[in-house]
């Protein structure tokens, strides 16, 4: 590229810097002799596609993700209520089973029983008095 550089005029040269198609020409001729240059910008261009086809791939990716990341944190508020339902669920049963033991049970019986005495004796005097009178 030196040599060629050297090898130009100083009216060539300033050519190249005015006029954008003597300086594409210029560029297109250093390619066709310079086969490092054409392979270095072959490559330049390899690397420019494979870096838009991870782009796309990755924005792909990035909607799966923001998927995933919202049906997880759908999965999660449904855990939680049903956690705090579930809980909610074990505190009646454990309130139902305390009004279920058999002492309790028992005790409420006899109260009944006494209480269904009692006015049973009530019902009957009441009878009694009715008749005597």
């Amino acid at each position: 590229i030196r040599s060629k550089l050297q090898g130009m005029t100083v009216e060539d040269l300033k050519g190249v810097l005015n006029d954008e198609d003597h300086f594409e020409k210029f560029f297109f001729d250093l390619e066709k002799e310079y086969e490092p240059l054409e392979s270095l910008i072959e490559s330049t261009e390899k690397l420019r596609d494979d870096l838009k086809s991870k782009a796309l791939e990755n924005q792909e990716l990035q909607t799966n993700i923001e998927t995933s990341r919202n049906d997880i944190i759908c999965k999660y508020q449904d855990f939680h209520q049903k956690k705090s339902e579930l809980q909610e669920t074990v505190s009646r049963l454990k309130e139902l089973k305390e009004r279920v033991e058999p002492n309790i049970l028992a005790d409420g019986l006899l109260r009944l029983s006494v209480n269904c005495e009692e006015e049973s004796d009530m019902v009957a005097e009441t009878f009694l008095q009715r008749d005597i009178s």
